[in-house]
C-alpha cells in the first residue's frame, strides 16, 4: 500500500478508536498464516509457502512488531516458533533470531510455544556460526520437551539439535551418538515433522566426516527418495548435498559436480544463505579436483559473498574450513596467486543471481594446466 493512504487510512483507525482492534486481528490472521505454512513445509507447495511468506514479510515483521510492543509474549513465542523455517531455510536467521530472542526473553518461562521457538533459536545459532548458542540451547530445549507427552517428534528435534550443534563444531564421535540414539524410523506426527529429515541429513554429513561414505550415501539416498515423494525441495537438496560430499571424498568428482548442482539449485529456489554458500564451497572443490582452478577460485569468490552476509564463513565447522582452504591452495597451485585473486574478485564482485547462474551452468572440460611453483 503506498505510504500516504497507509498514513491516511492509520489516521482515520486512530480517530476512531479502532486501531487497536484492527492491529490484534492482523496479528491472529498472520499468526494462523504462519502456523498453517509451517504445517506444510515438508511437502509439495514448499517453494509456494516460501514465495507467501516472503511477499508478507512486511506483514509478519508487523505482526511480531505488535506482539513485542504489547509485551504479548505468548503470541511473540508462537509466531516466531512457527516461522522456524523462513528463518533457517529462507535466508533471514538474523531477523529470526532477533525476534526469537526478544520472544525468549518476554515469554512465559515453560509450555509448547517456548519449546518450539527454542528449537528455532537453536537452529538459526548455527546458521550464524554460533554453536556454543545452539549446544546450550539444545541442552534447554531437550529439558523442555521432556515435559510434553505424546510428541515422538520432539525427541527427533532434541537428537537433531544437538546433532548438528556438535557436527558443525566439530565433534563428529559425540554428534553420531546422539543421532544415534533415536530410531531410524519416522515418527508418525507431532509438532516437529521436519526433524526426521533434518536429523538423517546430519547423520549422512557427519559419516562424510567419519570417511563412511558409503553409509553417507545409503542415507544421503534414502532422504532424497522420502522428500521425492512428498514434493518437497529444501531437505532434497540437503540430501543432494551430501550425495556430492560422499563422490567427491572418493575422488569422483565428477559425480560430485553433478550432485552438488542439483543441490544448488534446490537451495536457490529457497534462498537458503547457508544452503547455497555450502554448495558452492562443495562445488568449488569438485572443480579443482576436476582441473577446472579458475573456475573453482570464482565459486569460491561467489560463496564468499554469501557467507559475508551471514558473518560467520563455513559456520565456523572446522572441516569446512578445512576443506575450503584446501581448495583454495590448490587453485593457486594450479595458475598461481594473481590468476587466482582476479577469478576469485569476479565471483565476488558478480550480482547474486548472475553468480548462482553461472555456478548452475554445465562445467567445462578442464584446460591443461602446468604447476605453477
Amino acid at each position: 500500500m503506498l505510504d500516504t493512504i497507509r498514513e491516511f487510512g492509520a489516521g482515520w483507525l486512530h480517530r476512531l478508536g479502532e486501531e487497536h482492534a484492527l492491529r490484534r486481528c492482523h496479528r491472529d490472521y498472520y499468526l494462523a498464516l504462519a502456523q498453517r505454512a509451517d504445517a506444510a513445509w515438508i511437502g509439495p507447495d514448499q517453494i509456494v509457502w516460501y514465495e507467501r511468506m516472503l511477499a508478507e514479510y512486511a506483514n509478519l515483521r508487523a505482526a511480531l512488531d505488535f506482539c513485542l510492543a504489547e509485551q504479548d509474549g505468548y503470541t511473540a513465542l508462537e509466531l516466531t516458533g512457527a516461522l522456524w523455517f523462513f528463518w533457517f531455510a529462507c535466508g533471514f536467521p538474523k531477523e529470526g533470531r532477533h525476534y526469537l530472542n526478544r520472544a525468549l526473553d518476554l515469554g512465559p518461562a515453560s509450555g509448547p510455544a517456548r519449546a518450539k521457538a527454542l528449537w528455532s533459536c537453536g537452529h538459526t545459532a548455527i546458521n550464524l556460526g554460533d554453536t556454543e548458542t545452539s549446544l546450550r540451547l539444545a541442552g534447554v530445549f531437550r529439558a523442555a520437551v521432556a515435559e510434553e507427552a505424546g510428541d515422538e517428534s520432539a525427541a527427533f528435534a532434541a537428537a537433531c539439535l544437538e546433532g548438528a550443534g556438535l557436527a558443525v563444531h566439530g565433534r563428529q564421535a559425540q554428534a553420531a551418538e546422539a543421532l544415534d540414539a533415536v530410531p531410524h524410523t519416522r515418527p508418525a506426527g507431532g509438532r516437529y515433522h521436519a526433524a526426521w529429515f533434518l536429523l538423517r541429513a546430519t547423520r549422512a554429513f557427519v559419516h562424510v566426516h567419519h570417511g563412511q561414505f558409503a553409509d553417507a550415501m545409503v542415507i544421503a539416498d534414502e532422504l532424497c527418495a522420502a522428500c521425492a515423494r512428498r514434493g518437497e525441495t529444501w531437505m532434497r537438496a540437503w540430501g543432494g548435498y551430501n550425495r556430492a560430499l560422499a563422490p567427491l571424498g572418493l575422488g569422483r568428482a565428477e559425480e560430485a559436480t553433478t550432485h552438488v548442482r542439483t543441490a544448488l539449485d534446490g537451495k536457490r529456489r529457497l534462498h537458503d544463505s547457508v544452503g547455497m554458500a555450502m554448495t558452492l564451497d562443495t562445488l568449488a572443490s569438485a572443480a579443482v579436483a576436476a582441473g577446472r582452478a579458475e573456475q573453482a577460485a570464482r565459486l569460491l569468490g561467489i560463496a564468499e559473498q554469501i557467507w559475508h552476509t551471514l558473518g560467520t564463513p563455513q559456520m565456523g565447522s572446522p572441516e569446512l574450513v578445512a576443506a575450503r582452504q584446501a581448495c583454495e591452495q590448490q587453485a593457486r597451485h594450479l595458475i598461481g596467486d594473481d590468476a587466482y585473486e582476479t577469478a576469485f574478485r569476479t565471483g565476488y564482485d558478480t550480482a547474486p543471481d548472475t553468480a548462482i547462474t553461472y555456478a548452475l551452468r554445465t562445467p567445462e572440460a578442464a584446460p591443461p594446466q602446468a604447476p605453477v611453483n
